[in-house]
Protein backbone atom coordinates (compact mmCIF):
# COMPACT_ATOMS: atom_id res chain seq x y z
CA UNK A 1 0.00 0.00 0.00
CA UNK A 2 1.61 3.34 -0.80
CA UNK A 3 1.00 5.98 1.52
CA UNK A 4 -0.72 8.04 -1.09
CA UNK A 5 -3.51 5.57 -1.13
CA UNK A 6 -4.65 5.22 3.09
CA UNK A 7 -7.72 7.33 3.20
CA UNK A 8 -7.95 6.77 7.13
CA UNK A 9 -5.79 7.03 9.87
CA UNK A 10 -5.84 5.62 13.13
CA UNK A 11 -4.17 6.93 16.07
CA UNK A 12 -3.36 5.61 19.47
CA UNK A 13 -2.35 2.30 21.13
CA UNK A 14 -0.86 -0.48 19.93
CA UNK A 15 -1.11 -3.19 22.78
CA UNK A 16 -0.69 -6.47 23.45
CA UNK A 17 -3.37 -8.08 26.15
CA UNK A 18 -1.03 -10.90 27.94
CA UNK A 19 -2.88 -13.65 29.59
CA UNK A 20 -1.42 -16.46 31.34
CA UNK A 21 -1.39 -18.95 27.93
CA UNK A 22 0.07 -15.95 26.01
CA UNK A 23 -0.20 -12.23 24.28
CA UNK A 24 -2.39 -11.19 21.64
CA UNK A 25 -2.75 -8.40 19.33
CA UNK A 26 -4.83 -5.64 19.79
CA UNK A 27 -5.55 -1.82 21.02
CA UNK A 28 -8.82 -0.04 20.14
CA UNK A 29 -7.42 1.72 17.08
CA UNK A 30 -5.93 -1.01 15.43
CA UNK A 31 -8.87 -2.84 15.71
CA UNK A 32 -10.91 0.18 14.12
CA UNK A 33 -8.07 0.24 10.99
CA UNK A 34 -8.60 -4.16 10.76
CA UNK A 35 -11.97 -3.68 10.32
CA UNK A 36 -11.86 -1.18 7.93
CA UNK A 37 -9.32 -2.88 5.98
CA UNK A 38 -11.76 -5.74 5.43
CA UNK A 39 -14.15 -3.12 4.24
CA UNK A 40 -11.07 -2.63 1.28
CA UNK A 41 -10.37 1.04 2.89
CA UNK A 42 -6.85 2.05 2.62
CA UNK A 43 -5.98 2.74 6.43
CA UNK A 44 -2.76 3.34 8.18
CA UNK A 45 -1.85 3.79 11.66
CA UNK A 46 -0.15 6.39 13.77
CA UNK A 47 1.48 5.15 16.69
CA UNK A 48 4.66 3.02 18.51
CA UNK A 49 5.89 -0.04 18.87
CA UNK A 50 9.48 -0.88 21.04
CA UNK A 51 12.41 -2.60 19.12
CA UNK A 52 11.58 -5.79 20.80
CA UNK A 53 10.07 -9.36 20.11
CA UNK A 54 6.22 -7.57 20.64
CA UNK A 55 7.16 -4.95 18.40
CA UNK A 56 8.35 -7.14 15.35
CA UNK A 57 5.26 -9.23 15.92
CA UNK A 58 2.72 -5.92 15.68
CA UNK A 59 4.51 -4.95 12.80
CA UNK A 60 4.26 -8.23 11.08
CA UNK A 61 0.60 -8.34 11.90
CA UNK A 62 0.10 -4.86 10.78
CA UNK A 63 2.03 -6.27 7.17
CA UNK A 64 -0.27 -9.21 7.15
CA UNK A 65 -3.30 -7.03 7.52
CA UNK A 66 -2.12 -4.55 4.32
CA UNK A 67 -2.02 -1.69 6.87
CA UNK A 68 0.48 1.27 6.76
CA UNK A 69 2.85 1.17 8.98
CA UNK A 70 4.73 4.36 8.10
CA UNK A 71 3.88 6.50 10.47
CA UNK A 72 4.33 3.77 13.11
CA UNK A 73 7.48 5.07 15.40
CA UNK A 74 10.47 2.75 16.52
CA UNK A 75 10.62 3.62 19.90
CA UNK A 76 12.85 2.43 22.77
CA UNK A 77 10.36 2.05 25.05
CA UNK A 78 8.77 -1.57 25.13
CA UNK A 79 5.70 -2.53 22.96
CA UNK A 80 2.46 -2.05 24.97
CA UNK A 81 0.87 -4.36 27.08
CA UNK A 82 -2.13 -4.83 29.23
CA UNK A 83 -1.96 -7.57 31.81
CA UNK A 84 -5.34 -9.23 31.88
CA UNK A 85 -6.22 -11.44 34.47
CA UNK A 86 -9.75 -13.18 34.30
CA UNK A 87 -11.59 -13.74 37.52
CA UNK A 88 -14.96 -16.30 37.51
CA UNK A 89 -14.92 -15.52 33.52
CA UNK A 90 -14.57 -11.29 34.43
CA UNK A 91 -11.61 -9.98 32.83
CA UNK A 92 -9.45 -7.55 35.30
CA UNK A 93 -6.79 -4.89 33.41
CA UNK A 94 -3.29 -3.54 34.18
CA UNK A 95 -2.70 -1.33 31.24
CA UNK A 96 0.88 -0.64 31.55
CA UNK A 97 2.55 2.92 31.59
CA UNK A 98 5.89 4.15 30.15
CA UNK A 99 5.09 2.13 27.34
CA UNK A 100 5.93 2.91 23.18
CA UNK A 101 2.54 3.94 22.46
CA UNK A 102 2.48 6.29 25.01
CA UNK A 103 4.91 9.00 23.17
CA UNK A 104 3.97 8.44 19.39
CA UNK A 105 4.99 11.45 17.66
CA UNK A 106 3.85 13.44 15.23
CA UNK A 107 4.11 11.93 11.71
CA UNK A 108 6.45 15.14 10.15
CA UNK A 109 6.20 13.53 6.78
CA UNK A 110 2.46 13.91 6.76
CA UNK A 111 1.47 16.94 4.41
CA UNK A 112 -2.07 16.00 3.55
CA UNK A 113 -5.39 15.41 5.99
CA UNK A 114 -6.34 12.00 5.95
CA UNK A 115 -10.44 11.70 4.67
CA UNK A 116 -10.78 10.14 7.94
CA UNK A 117 -9.11 10.11 11.37
CA UNK A 118 -10.02 7.71 14.09
CA UNK A 119 -9.09 9.05 18.07
CA UNK A 120 -9.82 7.48 21.51
CA UNK A 121 -9.07 8.76 24.86
CA UNK A 122 -6.50 6.15 26.41
CA UNK A 123 -3.71 7.51 24.23
CA UNK A 124 -4.28 11.15 25.68
CA UNK A 125 -3.24 9.44 28.57
CA UNK A 126 -0.08 11.19 28.02
CA UNK A 127 0.71 15.40 27.16
CA UNK A 128 2.75 14.29 24.13
CA UNK A 129 -0.19 12.13 22.56
CA UNK A 130 -2.52 14.97 22.99
CA UNK A 131 -0.03 17.20 21.11
CA UNK A 132 0.07 14.55 18.41
CA UNK A 133 -3.76 14.95 18.71
CA UNK A 134 -4.24 17.74 18.63
CA UNK A 135 -1.79 18.15 15.24
CA UNK A 136 -3.29 15.67 13.50
CA UNK A 137 -6.61 17.12 14.24
CA UNK A 138 -5.30 20.57 12.61
CA UNK A 139 -4.82 19.04 9.26
CA UNK A 140 -8.93 18.84 9.60
CA UNK A 141 -9.62 15.77 8.45
CA UNK A 142 -12.89 15.71 6.55
CA UNK A 143 -14.14 13.00 9.00
CA UNK A 144 -13.02 12.99 12.83
CA UNK A 145 -14.00 9.44 14.36
CA UNK A 146 -14.20 10.00 18.29
CA UNK A 147 -14.06 6.57 20.09
CA UNK A 148 -14.69 7.51 23.63
CA UNK A 149 -13.93 4.11 24.88
CA UNK A 150 -13.40 5.08 28.69
CA UNK A 151 -10.72 3.32 30.04
CA UNK A 152 -10.30 3.03 34.23
CA UNK A 153 -8.74 6.46 35.16
CA UNK A 154 -7.41 7.48 31.79
CA UNK A 155 -10.36 10.32 31.01
CA UNK A 156 -11.39 13.54 32.15
CA UNK A 157 -14.14 15.37 31.22
CA UNK A 158 -12.43 18.14 29.59
CA UNK A 159 -10.80 15.26 27.14
CA UNK A 160 -14.28 13.82 26.47
CA UNK A 161 -16.04 17.03 25.61
CA UNK A 162 -13.40 18.43 23.73
CA UNK A 163 -13.11 14.61 21.56
CA UNK A 164 -16.94 15.24 20.91
CA UNK A 165 -16.10 18.94 20.07
CA UNK A 166 -13.30 18.05 17.70
CA UNK A 167 -15.54 15.20 16.09
CA UNK A 168 -18.15 14.81 12.98
CA UNK A 169 -19.10 10.67 14.50
CA UNK A 170 -18.65 9.44 17.77
CA UNK A 171 -19.28 5.88 18.64
CA UNK A 172 -19.98 4.66 22.81
CA UNK A 173 -21.19 2.04 24.65
CA UNK A 174 -24.47 1.87 27.47
CA UNK A 175 -22.06 2.32 30.20
CA UNK A 176 -20.42 4.60 28.75
CA UNK A 177 -23.05 6.80 27.84
CA UNK A 178 -24.26 6.91 31.56
CA UNK A 179 -20.78 8.46 31.90
CA UNK A 180 -21.25 10.80 29.11
CA UNK A 181 -25.47 12.08 30.52
CA UNK A 182 -23.26 13.02 33.61
CA UNK A 183 -21.12 15.13 31.41
CA UNK A 184 -22.99 17.09 29.56
CA UNK A 185 -26.27 16.89 31.06
CA UNK A 186 -27.92 14.89 28.04
CA UNK A 187 -31.36 13.19 28.17
CA UNK A 188 -31.16 11.50 25.15
CA UNK A 189 -28.35 10.79 22.66
CA UNK A 190 -30.08 13.46 19.99
CA UNK A 191 -29.16 16.25 22.38
CA UNK A 192 -25.77 15.07 21.61
CA UNK A 193 -26.01 15.08 18.10
CA UNK A 194 -27.55 18.50 18.22
CA UNK A 195 -24.78 20.21 20.81
CA UNK A 196 -21.48 18.91 19.22
CA UNK A 197 -22.90 18.69 15.55
CA UNK A 198 -22.43 15.56 15.43
CA UNK A 199 -22.93 13.44 11.75
CA UNK A 200 -23.61 10.35 13.74
CA UNK A 201 -23.93 9.19 16.97
CA UNK A 202 -23.32 5.40 17.80
CA UNK A 203 -24.39 3.78 20.90
CA UNK A 204 -23.53 0.08 21.35
CA UNK A 205 -25.56 -2.10 23.22
CA UNK A 206 -24.50 -5.78 23.82
CA UNK A 207 -26.76 -8.28 23.39
CA UNK A 208 -29.12 -5.91 22.68
CA UNK A 209 -27.86 -4.93 19.87
CA UNK A 210 -26.40 -0.86 18.81
CA UNK A 211 -28.46 2.32 17.77
CA UNK A 212 -27.29 5.16 14.94
CA UNK A 213 -27.74 8.54 15.88
CA UNK A 214 -28.29 11.19 12.95
CA UNK A 215 -30.19 14.38 13.24
CA UNK A 216 -33.70 13.52 13.71
CA UNK A 217 -33.55 9.66 12.60
CA UNK A 218 -33.01 6.88 14.87
CA UNK A 219 -31.84 3.25 13.65
CA UNK A 220 -31.45 0.21 15.64
CA UNK A 221 -30.02 -2.91 14.96
CA UNK A 222 -30.64 -6.33 16.79
CA UNK A 223 -27.21 -8.56 17.49
CA UNK A 224 -27.21 -11.83 15.88
CA UNK A 225 -27.07 -14.81 18.42
CA UNK A 226 -23.05 -15.69 18.89
CA UNK A 227 -21.52 -17.77 21.42
CA UNK A 228 -19.50 -15.88 23.69
CA UNK A 229 -16.24 -17.37 23.81
CA UNK A 230 -13.91 -14.09 25.27
CA UNK A 231 -15.16 -10.45 25.57
CA UNK A 232 -11.59 -9.24 25.89
CA UNK A 233 -10.76 -6.49 23.30
CA UNK A 234 -12.34 -7.17 19.30
CA UNK A 235 -13.22 -10.74 21.34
Amino acid sequence: MTDTAVQALAFGEILFDVFDDGAYLGGAPLNFAWYLRQFGIPVGMVSAVGQDALGAQARHALQEAGISQTYVAASARPTGTVDVKLTHGQPHYTINEGVAWDEIPFPTTLRDAPELLYYGTLAQRTDANRATLAQLLALNPTQRFFDINLRQHYFTDDMVLAGLRAATIAKLNEDEWSVLQRMCGAGDPQDVVGQFELKALVVTRGDKGASLYVAGHDYHAASPTVTVVDTVGAG
